[in-house]
């Protein structure tokens, strides 16, 4: 799903109108919703798309590069904090996780979009191969006998 340059525009003019605090009608545009609005719902669609207006300029190969390695040091981070709560007596932070999680769901959306895919395809796969996988939930057993 890579974003159109009129998507790219649309993106930059919102941001843009919300920072002067001038009024935009977003039926206009493809940003799917005024960015200075308060988001109480967010579709894996309009995600990708408010991921990328962070996302920098960078060509594909550098995207991949970039945005790969960050997606190792996030999901190190989370792994890290986890560690810290299960193993080092740390309380359980749910907003600190939510923020971890939500830096690797950043990577996860721009490594999508650069590679022209939807989340919310790759959701659906994913959950149709679980399903495959496992079609009465997951077993062990099944989990270790495995072919594929």
């Amino acid at each position: 799903m890579m974003l159109s340059k009129a998507q790219q525009h649309d993106l930059k003019e919102c941001e843009t109108m919300m920072e002067t605090g001038e009024e935009k009608d977003c039926s206009l545009c493809s940003c799917n919703g005024c960015l200075a609005d308060v988001i109480t719902e967010m579709s894996f669609e309009k995600y990708q798309l408010e991921a990328e207006r962070t996302a920098g300029s960078l060509d594909d190969r550098n995207r991949f590069l970039n945005f790969s390695m960050g997606l190792a040091g996030e999901a190190g981070e989370v792994v890290d904090y986890l560690k810290k709560v299960l193993w080092h007596g740390h309380e359980m932070d749910q907003d600190k996780l939510k923020k971890e999680l939500g830096d690797v769901l950043w990577y996860v959306a721009t490594i999508a979009t650069t590679a022209d895919l939807d989340l919310s395809e790759i959701a659906i796969a994913n959950i149709e191969k679980l399903k495959k996988r496992y079609p009465e939930g997951f077993d062990e057993e099944k989990s270790i006998k495995r072919t594929e």
